[in-house]
C-alpha cells in the first residue's frame, strides 16, 4: 500500500479492507467501535446488510463497483455507510472509501456519531448536513420550548389567580371566625351580665322583703323602749315624790328605806335603767335607719326615671355599706347644697354602692385587714356645677397601676384575687352613668396614693327633660 493505517483512518475514518475470498482483514478506527474488534476471518456478509446495490456474494460485488453501495452493520442497523469498494490489484483486495450518511439531528445522537468520523475528502458536505440537522432540532426544540413557556406563563398565571382567591377566601374564613369569636364573646358578657342582674334584681326583691319583715318587731321593739323610756320616768318622779312625804324624823322609817336602797341599789338602777335605755332606743334607731336604706337601696323603679336626691342616696348607701368600710377607713363626707335631679335613684345606689366598696377593698388591700389602726379614708363630697352633680369618691388604697387604668371600665377585668371580684362593678357603673343618665365618669390613680372618681350628672329637673334624656340614649 502506498499510505500507512493512520493516514487511511484519518482519510476514511470508517474504511475497511477485503482478502479476495470476502473476509475483512482490516477496519478504520471508527467502524471498530461499531464492530468491535473480533472481526478477523470474518465475513463481510456476516457483519452488513447491503441496502443497494442487492448483492449477496463477493462475486457479485465485483459486478457492481462502479456504482455507490449503501450498507447497514447488523449489530447496529441505524448506522448506515455510503461509499464505492476501490480494486487494489497489486494487494488483491477491495477497499471500502465511505463515511455514515445521516438526515436528521436525532440519528446523529442515536448512533454517537462525531466530526471525526467522517472522511476527509467531503467533510464540508456532512458537516453543513450535521448542522442543517442540529439547526432543524434546535429550531423544532425551541418552538417547543416556546409553547412550553407560553404554557407555563399561562398555567402560572392561572395559579397565581387560584392562589389569590384562596388567600382571599382563607381571609374571609379568618374574619369570619374572628368576628364570630367576637360575637359569641359579646354574647357570652351579655349573659353574665344578664345572669348577674338578674341576681341582683334577686337580692333587691329579697332585701326589700327582709327588710320589711324585719321592720314590723324592729317597730314593735322601738315602741316598747320608748313606753319603758317614758314610763322609768314616771317612776323615778313618783319615787322622788313617796320620798319626799316620809317622815325622815321617824328613825324607824330612815332605816327601813336606807335598808330597801341598799337591797335594791336603787340609786344604780335610777341613774343606768335610763341609759340603758337611751342607748337601746339608739340602736334600734340606727337599726330602723339601715332598714329604711336597704329599703330604699332595693327600690324596684319602673323605666321612668324619678325625682331623687343624691345627698340623701350616699347616706343610705353608706349605711348599707358599713360592714365593708368600718374597720378599716374612716369616712368624711361634704355633701353640698345640691339640686334634686329626675334619675334611676336605686341604679345610682348600685354605683354609690360599687365605688365605697372598691376604695374599702383598696385600703385593705394596701393596709390589711382590721389593723391595729385606721389608717384609711374615704372622702366623698357633691357639688352642683355648671349644670351637673359632681360626686367625688376619693381613698388613699393601694392605687391602679398606670398601664391598665384605662381598662377598668372594661366588663370583667378586674384587679383583685380570684373570688373577690367579678369585673362587673365598675363596668356596670360606667355604663349605667354613661348610658343611662349620659354622664361621665374620670379616674385618676397612683399606685400607693390613692384613686380619685368624679361622677358627673346632668341635672335633670322635669320629668319631660329626663324622658328625652331617655329617648337619646
Amino acid at each position: 500500500m502506498y499510505v500507512t493505517e493512520d493516514e487511511l483512518a484519518r482519510l476514511f475514518p470508517f474504511y475497511f479492507c477485503l482478502a479476495p475470498q470476502g473476509h475483512i482483514v482490516s477496519t478504520g478506527p471508527s467502524l471498530n467501535r461499531y464492530l468491535g474488534e473480533s472481526n478477523g476471518e470474518e465475513s463481510l456478509f456476516h457483519h452488513f446488510d447491503f441496502d443497494t446495490p442487492e448483492v449477496s456474494n463477493i462475486e457479485q460485488m465485483h459486478d457492481h463497483l462502479e456504482e455507490v453501495f449503501i450498507l447497514r452493520p447488523k449489530n447496529h442497523p441505524k448506522l448506515i455507510l455510503r461509499g464505492q469498494f476501490i480494486q487494489l490489484k497489486e494487494e488483491g483486495i477491495l477497499f471500502f472509501a465511505g463515511c455514515p450518511w445521516v438526515s436528521d439531528f436525532k440519528t446523529l445522537e442515536e448512533t454517537g456519531l462525531t466530526m471525526e468520523d467522517y472522511a476527509l475528502y467531503e467533510p464540508i458536505t456532512y458537516f453543513l448536513l450535521l448542522m442543517e440537522a442540529q439547526q432543524n432540532s434546535l429550531e423544532q426544540s425551541e418552538s417547543s420550548t416556546e409553547e412550553l413557556t407560553k404554557l407555563n406563563v399561562l398555567l402560572e398565571k392561572r395559579v397565581e389567580r387560584r392562589t389569590e382567591r384562596l388567600t382571599e377566601i382563607n381571609q374571609e374564613l379568618i374574619l369570619s371566625r374572628q368576628k364570630l369569636q367576637e360575637e359569641m364573646q359579646q354574647r357570652e358578657a351579655v349573659e353574665k351580665e344578664l345572669r348577674f342582674a338578674q341576681k341582683m334584681e334577686a337580692l333587691g326583691q329579697i332585701s326589700a322583703g327582709i327588710a320589711h319583715e324585719i321592720n314590723t318587731p324592729i317597730q314593735f321593739v322601738g315602741d316598747s323602749i320608748f313606753f319603758l323610756k317614758e314610763s322609768i320616768y314616771d317612776l323615778q318622779r313618783g319615787l322622788s315624790e313617796y320620798e319626799s312625804l316620809i317622815d325622815k324624823t321617824n328613825p324607824e322609817n330612815q332605816r327601813r328605806i336606807e335598808e330597801i336602797n341598799q337591797i335594791l341599789d336603787l340609786d344604780y338602777l335610777n341613774e343606768r335603767v335610763p341609759e340603758s335605755l337611751e342607748r337601746a332606743s339608739q340602736g334600734i334607731q340606727r337599726v330602723s335607719d339601715i332598714i329604711k336604706a336597704m329599703k330604699s337601696f332595693s327600690r324596684q323603679e319602673n323605666k321612668q326615671k324619678t325625682l331623687a336626691s343624691i345627698n340623701e342616696a350616699i347616706d343610705n348607701t353608706l349605711l348599707v355599706a358599713s360592714s365593708e368600710y368600718k374597720y378599716n377607713a374612716q369616712v368624711d363626707k361634704d355633701l353640698g347644697d345640691i339640686r334634686k335631679i329626675y334619675c334611676h335613684i336605686s341604679d345610682i345606689n348600685q354605683v354609690l354602692l360599687n365605688m365605697i366598696v372598691n376604695s374599702a377593698h383598696a385600703i385593705e388591700e394596701r393596709f390589711g385587714d382590721k389593723p391595729a389602726k385606721i389608717m384609711g379614708k374615704i372622702a366623698i363630697t357633691t357639688r352642683d356645677i355648671d349644670d351637673y352633680i359632681v360626686i367625688t369618691i376619693w381613698d388613699n388604697g393601694a392605687g391602679i397601676p398606670r398601664e391598665i387604668i384605662e381598662r377598668v371600665f372594661d366588663p370583667f377585668f378586674t384587679t383583685k384575687p380570684v373570688g373577690k371580684g367579678t369585673g362587673q362593678g365598675l363596668s356596670l357603673c360606667h355604663r349605667i352613668i354613661h348610658e343611662g343618665h349620659n354622664g361621665s365618669i374620670k379616674v385618676s390613680s397612683a399606685p400607693n396614693e390613692g384613686t380619685q372618681f368624679e361622677i358627673f350628672i346632668p341635672v335633670v329637673e322635669t320629668l319631660e327633660a329626663a324622658e328625652k334624656g331617655n329617648e337619646s340614649t
